[in-house]
């Protein structure tokens, strides 16, 4: 746009923002944007906890049927938890 061709970039920013609705054209986002990632925030921490017993439990049966060393580890189980986890809230969120 020409008229902003001298003004800084804050103050084009700022002039943006006036014209396309104010502080509150801004913000109209908010609310849904918070309630969306907080609910990806609950699922996400509800299905890791929920899923590392399952995890755990089932690594240890793979080590006892094969002997696979790192089976036997906690970080393992809590890395594919949490993949387990991340995955299925990021559906939740954006089907």
């Amino acid at each position: 746009d020409e008229s902003m061709k001298d003004m800084s970039m804050v103050k084009s920013g700022l002039k943006i923002m006036k014209e396309d609705g104010g502080v509150g054209g801004l913000l109209a986002g908010l609310g849904p944007t918070t309630i969306g990632y907080l609910t990806e925030g609950a699922v996400k921490f509800g299905i890791y906890e929920v899923s590392k017993p399952l995890v755990r439990s089932t690594l240890l049966w793979l080590s006892s049927v094969w002997s696979i060393p790192f089976t036997k580890s906690k970080v393992v189980g809590f890395v594919i938890s949490g993949g387990i986890a991340g995955a299925a809230a990021s559906v939740m969120l954006c089907p």
